[in-house]
């Protein structure tokens, strides 16, 4: 498969939970964007043809949902949202581009903290192709949920 997860190279020690947790969500992100690209990539054209610029974001609030099985909880969140600031993203969301690319924010959110971890993902189709797909194999791909989120 022709899908890119670009990962922010960076030195982590390891040596604290928090730093722990944020390695758990790039490699969650990894494996999301391996394992769901067209989903993602559709998620990400139908925020861009709705909305304009925008991230897919995946938010694990309970560390069960880390489990292979469980379905995941997927939104999009707008360019201007403040969230967009706390994680870190102003700067990707102005430069990525909405024919090729999606943007993917996982965080984890718990009274104590909040963590996120986001990317620039290329889905193996263009994510037109990929909006396409799902919206033609409803059956397959189960898009209405995204109706209510914004």
């Amino acid at each position: 498969m022709n899908y890119k997860y670009n990962r922010v190279e960076r030195d982590l020690q390891l040596d604290s939970f928090e730093e722990q947790l944020k390695l758990g969500l790039e490699i969650c992100g990894e494996m999301l964007v391996e394992s769901r690209h067209i989903i993602l990539g559709a998620l990400a054209w139908k925020g861009w043809i709705e909305h304009g610029r925008c991230v897919v974001i995946v938010n694990l609030d309970a560390r069960s949902e880390f489990a292979q099985e469980v379905e995941l909880p997927l939104g999009i969140m707008l360019q201007n949202e403040p969230l967009i600031k706390i994680f870190g993203a102003e700067e990707i969301v102005k430069e990525y581009d909405p024919d090729y690319e999606g943007i993917l924010i996982v965080c984890h959110s718990e009274p104590a903290c909040c963590l996120a971890s986001g990317c620039i993902f290329t889905p193996g189709f263009p994510p037109r192709i990929c909006y396409e797909e799902v919206m033609c194999r409803p059956v397959e791909f189960d898009f209405s949920w995204a109706d209510n989120e914004s």
